[in-house]
């Protein structure tokens, strides 16, 4: 018997009602998967799920008739979701495996809690518990937890031939949890089945690699992927001492993680990503940006009353970690530099198209004008007035004729 945390309880609590919803009509419910795992390291997760034997139709009608909003988001799938108090509890019936074929599974409800558990991917992640905060845990999972051993339930290959995706959940739960490489055996699989993961969507493929680079560390799940070719197009020429790099800066500056800055680094294959629209956006911006010499203090004054000061410090950090830097650059440069960003007050741009229609300029002219102008604003360090502004375009126009 385990002495269970405070925050396994704090979860119940959360849950209570609807545990003891199931409990006035004798059916078993526990919570199970992430939450209980988190809560165990004394977390409490953002996703809370449990599961029951229960089919998802008796389920909502318990909870119904408690008040319990009720949504049949994959009742195929037996689950529902349940809301309470705001928030979204995932309830899904035990379930066992009938054919797979490495991207989906045909299931049938159990009342098995343990063949539950064996249909998970990794021992840490077959946790359940129950009202009482009893632990349940049929595979050795609190001893991976408590040890950093992180490996698949059973046979390896058999887990990841179930779902092809479980290799990338593998890296992703190592970078997080993991205080030790994984073991030689599992790797070696990995290596054999990784073409596999070419047959999965890029939206699965792209929520796996975010999170595992949202980890605080995950340089060595990175390496070990880098070194048996799991996702080879991920990684390009010396990316893992540029990230290590990059990991070192985010550190020293105390800057938020960010997967797309690490992505960045990562690779230059984007393809292989379902990225959002504000996602592409930024890895365009960024990617532009590095190819500009952002160590010439105008074109980082320049650009900086364009774009946000995250956006050059990011682009600072990957140019001079990948030692793409057009002069001789140290560290303490770049530290100078990124303080400066911090501190720099970048007053707005004073001139704007409506000054230059004004003044009787059309079309193109307009765009090129405004960006010379800015130009020769931040190299006097934006301190002309739209007055000095406007009185440099007239200079410039004569100056063409």
């Amino acid at each position: 018997m385990i002495n269970t945390p405070p925050t396994v309880f704090a979860l119940i609590d959360k849950t209570r009602p609807i545990q003891k919803a199931y409990e006035k009509s004798n059916a078993q419910i526990r919570l199970v998967g992430g939450c209980v795992r988190d809560a165990l390291l004394g977390k409490i997760a953002k996703d809370i799920d449990l599961a029951t034997p229960l089919p998802p139709e008796d389920g909502m009608n318990l909870l119904k008739n408690e008040g319990i909003t009720c949504i049949p988001t994959g009742i195929q799938h037996g689950t529902f979701t349940a809301l309470l108090d705001h928030e979204a509890y995932e309830i899904t019936t035990l379930r066992q495996d009938v054919v797979t074929d490495g991207r989906h599974a045909h299931v049938v409800f159990s009342n098995d809690w343990e063949i539950d558990a064996a249909r998970r991917d990794l021992t840490i992640n077959a946790l359940y518990a129950d009202l009482d905060g009893v632990i349940y845990d049929y595979f050795e999972g609190m001893k991976d937890l408590q040890q950093g051993i992180i490996r698949f339930i059973g046979n390896a290959e058999a887990r990841i031939k179930e779902d092809y995706l479980r290799i990338l959940r593998l890296f992703r739960f190592h970078a997080w949890y993991g205080k030790y490489p994984l073991d030689d055996h599992t790797l070696k699989v990995c290596q054999e089945l990784a073409d596999r993961l070419s047959h999965l969507s890029k939206e699965r493929v792209t929520k796996e690699i975010f999170r595992l680079l949202e980890a605080k560390n995950p340089l060595t799940s990175l390496s070990q992927m880098a070194t048996h070719q799991i996702l080879p197009p991920l990684f390009q020429d010396n990316a893992l001492p540029h990230i290590t790099d990059l990991m070192m800066w985010e550190e020293r500056l105390q800057l938020p993680i960010n997967p797309l800055r690490r992505l960045l680094i990562l690779t230059k294959d984007y393809t292989l990503f379902r990225l959002s629209k504000t996602q592409a956006s930024y890895i365009k911006k960024e990617a532009d940006l590095i190819r500009i010499n952002m160590f010439n203090e105008v074109q980082r004054r320049y650009f900086l009353s364009i774009e946000t000061k995250e956006t050059i410090r990011d682009a600072l950090l990957l140019k001079y970690c990948q030692g793409l830097h057009e002069i001789q650059i140290h560290d303490r440069d770049l530290q100078a530099r990124i303080e400066e960003i911090n501190h720099l007050q970048i007053p707005l741009f004073p001139l704007n198209g409506n000054h230059l229609i004004n003044m009787g300029i059309k079309g193109a002219k307009i765009g090129a004008l405004l960006s010379q102008c800015r130009w020769w604003w931040a190299e006097n360090e934006y301190n002309p007035t739209i007055k000095m502004c406007i009185e440099w375009i007239k200079h410039h126009l004569k100056a063409e004729i």
